[in-house]
């Protein structure tokens, strides 16, 4: 009886490890599925043109105003929000990136 009870905790056992590999082989599958998705999304040149042109806004945003760099991703957009809610500058922005795209036409002409 012992015999049987220590080989059924054996068993039990075995098949834990087996589940336990069997979850990390999955988890290393996800792993490389995800690795070869962002390298994948990497090589796209509008992901790479993306990319840059972010950083370049960024960039000119902490040239104008330097205070932003120290400032955490949360507290920036708490900043973009603010500028957002203002009617005022809201109206300022959007005339004046018409004006700016008029520009751009009217040259390209």
């Amino acid at each position: 009886m012992d015999d049987t009870i220590e080989q059924i905790n054996e068993l039990n056992d075995e098949i834990r490890k087996k589940e336990l590999h069997e979850n990390q082989l999955k988890h290393q599958l996800m792993r490389e599925q995800s690795k070869a998705k962002y390298q994948k999304r990497r090589a796209d040149p509008e992901y790479r043109a993306r990319t840059r042109r972010l950083c370049d806004k960024g960039g000119i945003i902490e040239h104008f105003y330097p205070d932003t760099k120290e400032m955490t991703a949360e507290e920036f957009y708490e900043l973009i929000d603010v500028l957002d809610s203002d009617e005022q500058v809201k109206r300022s922005w959007s005339q004046k990136i018409k004006e700016i795209m008029c520009r751009r036409e009217t040259v390209k002409t």
